[in-house]
């Protein structure tokens, strides 16, 4: 089977400089390859979105159906082609190479507490289930709220529904105690960021890592949110550089304790590279633009269960601690 791939992002560059590795996980929409060297690529099909890991492709269901029952499959790499489990070899050569455009202007405080505003509006409108982002749902300002005030208004909200959660007598879920857990990350950076303790900074962004289920668990989305929230704010000069890639070494310096595809995302998340949606609603974020943040958030929330939507929530905080310690 010869398949032509449409996209690709940067990990394939470094998948191609091996021989080959293992396929690790074959799922309804994706195959995840990983190499000896530990770089993953995630094979995904025509409608999903460009990231730094994935490869898109036009034949995903005939795929899916080759290798699916094929016991412990691999890949090898043969120049510019990906060769899975001996049955399908993908051709690279003609394929678009996804680069991100970052970030590149930064809009005032009224503006970019507006977008935030129109964020949560839309993550609001499309919680189907309990997760963080029911949670941050209740976040909404009261229309008295001023804007310069909103940052400080919105971590309060964080803190009474932890209070709510830590509170309730009801027996905990698994989910609900990560949740719990989250919250507390979440409002143990921005007191630290607040504080200017930077190492403090780090560390709740590490005890993040790791905590919830799913492919990516959602402390690992939320982190990679916050985290390249902050490389784009240091990249236009609105936080200290140095604070931010200290940040940067802290988080990877705790991404074994997640699995192989979180570490990737959380190590490309220090480039300041998430899906092409979620950069898109950076560029929104930042620049203060509420009238472009309703489509790339859709997009962005439409990614897996609950990643998209805590990569939003991710870097709804990121954002905020902007106004905290610029």
């Amino acid at each position: 089977m010869d398949i032509a791939a449409l996209s690709y992002g940067a990990e394939i560059g470094r998948l191609l400089t091996s021989t080959g590795g293992r396929v690790i996980a074959v799922l309804s929409n994706a195959i995840y390859l990983q190499s000896c060297e530990g770089y993953v690529v995630a094979v995904v099909g025509e409608d999903a979105v460009d990231g730094p890991l994935s490869l898109r492709i036009g034949s995903l269901p005939s795929l899916l159906d080759a290798v699916h029952n094929r016991p412990n499959p691999t890949f090898a790499i043969e120049r510019e082609s990906v060769h899975i489990a001996g049955i399908a070899r993908i051709h690279l050569d003609q394929a678009h190479k996804w680069s991100p455009d970052l970030p590149g202007s930064l809009g005032d405080t009224t503006g970019r507490h507006a977008a935030v505003r129109k964020l949560i509006e839309v993550v609001a409108g499309h919680v189907h289930d309990y997760s963080l982002a029911r949670v941050i749902a209740t976040c909404q300002p009261s229309k008295t709220t001023a804007n310069e005030n909103y940052n400080v208004h919105f971590f309060q909200l964080l803190r009474d529904a932890r209070y709510s959660t830590t509170h309730t007598s009801e027996k905990k879920s698994p989910a609900n105690l990560a949740i719990e857990h989250l919250l507390t990350g979440m409002l143990a950076f921005e007191t630290a960021a607040r504080s200017r303790e930077k190492v403090e900074a780090g560390d709740a962004l590490m005890r993040m890592i790791g905590l919830g289920p799913g492919l990516t668990p959602s402390g690992d989305d939320v982190v990679s949110g916050i985290l390249a929230a902050l490389v784009w704010q240091a990249r236009l000069g609105a936080i200290e550089r140095a604070w931010a890639e200290q940040l940067v070494a802290q988080v990877r310096s705790a991404s074994a304790s997640t699995n192989y595809i979180s570490a990737r995302l959380l190590w490309y998340a220090g480039e300041g590279v998430l899906y092409e949606p979620a950069v898109q609603l950076g560029h929104a974020l930042l620049a203060g633009d509420s009238g472009r943040i309703v489509e790339p958030a859709v997009q962005l929330l439409a990614i897996g269960n609950t990643s998209g939507s805590d990569l939003a929530i991710g870097m709804l905080v990121g954002c905020l601690a902007l106004s905290v310690i610029a």
